[in-house]
């Protein structure tokens, strides 16, 4: 269902994301932000950077070509999640007057014998979380993963922490991403990269109306 959404997603809807990277592993933190234009293109989603604030708080622009999305949820969850994990409907909500089923998810077997192609993938084989099913629609409304267990990340590196947060929404009748929440904390020798990538989106546009098709 998330695919068949996408479809549409790519070919009609265009938005921005606000990223917000946070590296956990400075004190006081270190912050960066950027903004992305997200569209669909050959079928793939695509953002292209067109600004970030600078060390001085400043928003300055910049001209980049889009490049293919890192963290793609639909796919993420048909390709990844769904071959691998095996899933209990644990019960139903009713939440701002939606119905939504509630399932969790756990490794169907030994993290070990899952298909394991980079870091993310042996993230992934070791995380458990809940997705929250629209009743209506049956799209993924919230979805989170955590990490239950801590991993060999690499040949000389340790991976302690892997979490993702996503929540979607509804706009011009089709579901996009209203927040995305990514934590990944792991070693390799002496360096640590800790750090949480925050997104949210906004200025949707939809390109069936002729407006939106000149912005």
């Amino acid at each position: 269902k998330a695919l068949e959404n996408e479809k549409i997603k790519r070919q009609y809807i265009t938005y921005d994301k606000y990223q917000t990277t946070e590296d956990l592993t400075k004190q006081p933190s270190k912050i960066t932000q950027e903004f992305f234009n997200v569209y669909g293109e050959n079928g793939n989603s695509i953002e292209r950077r067109f600004a970030i604030i600078d060390e001085g708080g400043k928003q300055k622009s910049v001209k980049e070509k889009g490049k293919k999305s890192n963290l793609d949820f639909s796919t993420m969850l048909a390709d990844k999640y769904l071959p691998r994990m095996t899933f209990h409907k644990v019960r139903e909500e009713v939440i701002n007057g939606r119905g939504y089923f509630v399932i969790t998810f756990e490794p169907r077997v030994p993290p070990d014998k899952l298909p394991s192609n980079d870091l993310y993938d042996r993230g992934i084989n070791r995380s458990s979380g809940t997705i929250y099913i629209d009743m209506e629609r049956f799209y993924p409304w919230k979805f989170d993963s955590k990490l239950t267990s801590d991993f060999s990340a690499y040949l000389l590196g340790h991976a302690e922490d892997f979490q993702i947060h996503v929540e979607q929404e509804e706009q011009f009748g089709v579901v996009v991403p209203k927040e995305v929440v990514y934590t990944i904390k792991y070693k390799v020798l002496w360096i640590t990269t800790y750090e949480t990538k925050t997104s949210t989106y906004g200025n949707h546009r939809d390109l069936r109306i002729p407006a939106a098709q000149d912005k």
